[in-house]
């Protein structure tokens, strides 16, 4: 019997913890894939993805206005 592992990522935007089976969208950027909640999460990091990769927002709580992340 084989068990598969699914791997946690954390949404950049809003800080939410999702898989790639829970994820609503997803984004390319410089090679790299990353997942998201929902679309206006993908959106918000698609405007300016090096602003979300070089600060902390996602885990003040986030910074698209979606709701999923972190209270």
């Amino acid at each position: 019997m084989t068990t598969r592992t699914t791997k946690q990522k954390t949404n950049h935007v809003c800080g939410m913890t999702i898989t790639e089976e829970s994820a609503a969208d997803s984004s390319r950027y410089e090679g790299k894939g990353y997942l998201f909640c929902c679309s206006n999460c993908k959106a918000t990091f698609d405007l300016h993805p090096e602003q979300y990769l070089t600060a902390k927002l996602a885990e003040k709580g986030g910074g698209c206005g979606c709701g999923c992340g972190p209270s």
